[in-house]
């Protein structure tokens, strides 16, 4: 059951619109320790940074320009290697 619902235009941009939903539910729920589930728009940096100092967490991936990805076979398969053992 969600906490908070925003019905927002379609023409906005939706980075900065996560952290004052992300307010409400604090003040509505009130405790640190909370997880958001959000997709790479919720991973914007100010998002992220917001969630942090308030002892929360979230999970989200991270887009291309966030995290680089090995571009060598060989780091790939050792990366994929490591991850087995």
């Amino acid at each position: 059951m969600p906490v908070v619902c925003t019905v927002v235009a379609g023409n906005l941009t939706d980075d900065p619109l996560y952290v004052p939903v992300i307010v409400l539910v604090q003040a509505s729920i009130g405790e640190s320790g909370k997880t958001y589930f959000g997709d790479c728009k919720m991973a914007s940096l100010e998002t992220r940074a917001h969630l942090a100092s308030s002892h929360d967490y979230y999970v989200c991936p991270l887009s291309g320009t966030q995290v680089t990805l090995p571009t060598s076979t060989n780091s790939s398969s050792r990366c994929l290697t490591a991850r087995r053992h």
